[in-house]
């Protein structure tokens, strides 16, 4: 018996829309003037009065949010080490 997770089709999109918007974030990032203005306007959408979710589907909309800002963060630590 396979240990890996079950995705149905639903999960399988929501992977694979949070893996697109870490790339194009990536690409973006990379070559913006203005790439603070990204990071700064996804830290306002995480912010919890911004929305009228339930805590529950808050804590789902904010994983591409929080997956956009983790590659944001992981170029700045390259960059910094360069």
């Amino acid at each position: 018996m396979s240990n890996s997770p079950k995705y149905d089709h639903q999960d399988a999109m929501i992977v694979g829309l949070v893996r697109t918007v870490q790339a194009l974030t990536a690409v973006l990032y990379r070559t913006s003037k203005e790439r603070d203005k990204l990071e700064n306007q996804l830290n306002k959408y995480l912010a919890p009065e911004s929305s009228s979710f339930t805590p529950e589907q808050f804590a789902a909309y904010k994983i591409p949010l929080e997956a956009a800002l983790q590659i944001i963060g992981e170029i700045k630590a390259v960059q910094e080490n360069q």
